[in-house]
């Protein structure tokens, strides 16, 4: 069975050991799609860490919000209905508020600059360059060592 929506629980109910950090969650994704969730592609270029969410039919100005908090992309955005077709119209696509949750890379942090073309919005967030003497990020339970 499929977990329908995930909403992350509050920071007091967050178990002993994530450190009170969203992004120590664990990626969840593969058991919550559905149309309330956002569909994402990630990656990186250039320096940057890229995610490109596919949100046709919103108003970027009015409907989305991005905010980049503590090693993450909070992402959400409210499809509104369209009226304009008149009664008896019919819908498949999903009307209402979607949301998702992206982890960032290690380095990845600074302003996002964000654009919306054709139905995706791109969000662009720079990567610092790594030095040689930078400690490598260990999490309890994930084995680096590969």
């Amino acid at each position: 069975m499929t977990n329908p929506r995930y909403d992350p629980p509050i920071e007091s109910e967050w178990p002993p050991g994530f450190g009170g950090r969203i992004a120590d969650w664990p990626d969840r994704t593969s058991e919550m799609i559905d149309d309330r969730n956002i569909r994402i592609e990630t990656f990186e270029r250039d320096g940057h860490f890229i995610v490109r969410a596919d949100l046709p039919g919103v108003d970027p100005d009015r409907d989305v919000t991005v905010t980049v908090l503590d090693h993450t992309i909070l992402l959400n955005a409210h499809r509104q209905e369209d009226h304009a077709h008149g009664a008896g119209a019919t819908s498949d696509f999903y009307h209402g508020p979607m949301s998702r949750v992206v982890g960032l890379p290690h380095g990845a942090g600074g302003p996002a600059e964000t654009q919306y073309i054709d139905g995706i919005l791109e969000i662009r967030i720079p990567i610092a360059a790594e030095s040689t003497d930078s400690p490598m990020l260990e999490r309890p339970g994930i084995d680096t060592a590969a």
